[in-house]
């Protein structure tokens, strides 16, 4: 995520050319994080089952006051791509729609998510061109912006993470947590990965205006 996000400040800003946009291998790049991050909701969803009310409404709240933040920076930066439904409130919207989901079996999560998925990449809609409605994934048209990332197909994604979550949490956990300085790094990481999200980005912005200033 963040070397993805590294490269397209910098060609954002002119500091290098590379074809983020229209090469296919920066693409896939792209839609990976992405689904990792929407498999990791349902995967974090399913380790934490049975949701707890509190922990829960805190974590959302979290989330949409991050997502608020994204949406008023893009906003101040540039009016005419601002962010109404990018990934962080995406995130919020599927952990919510996800919830009523954990009381189906695997063997009903699993097709369910997929068929999500191929709705979502290849059903587009004219009924759903609105502009309000572009958030669901299934309109024809979506309009210039820094991130947007649709309910569909990623909701099928955080389905398809629930089923995951499940066979993780049914293997046996055999001995103390992996120790030593990386494995305590890697934890750090997992446990403060909202802050890593809001934080890597003012930095890179940060580095590459110093960059453009001294170029």
């Amino acid at each position: 995520m963040v070397a993805y996000h590294a490269a397209w400040f910098a060609t954002e800003a002119g500091l290098v050319e590379l074809p983020i946009r229209r090469d296919l291998r920066w693409i896939a790049f792209q839609k990976s994080i992405a689904g990792a991050f929407f498999g990791l909701v349902g995967v974090s969803l399913a380790l934490s089952a049975p949701v707890q009310r509190g922990p829960s409404l805190t974590r959302l709240g979290t989330v949409l006051a991050c997502a608020g933040v994204v949406t008023i920076t893009s906003a101040v930066l540039d009016p005419s791509r601002i962010v109404t439904f990018g990934i962080l409130h995406a995130i919020a919207a599927c952990s919510v729609a996800a919830v009523p989901l954990l009381r189906l079996s695997s063997a009903l999560l699993l097709p369910l998510g997929v068929t999500l998925v191929a709705l979502g990449v290849g059903i587009r809609l004219d009924a759903l061109s609105h502009p309000a409605l572009h958030w669901t994934g299934l309109s024809p048209f979506t309009r210039s912006t820094f991130d947007h990332q649709p309910f569909l197909p990623w909701f099928g994604v955080v389905v398809v993470g629930l089923v995951l979550g499940r066979q993780l949490k049914a293997i046996p956990s055999n001995g103390p947590p992996v120790q030593g300085s990386l494995a305590r790094f890697i934890r750090l990481l997992g446990r403060h990965s909202l802050l890593l999200y809001m934080a890597h980005v003012p930095f890179l912005i940060g580095i590459v205006a110093l960059l453009k200033w001294l170029s």
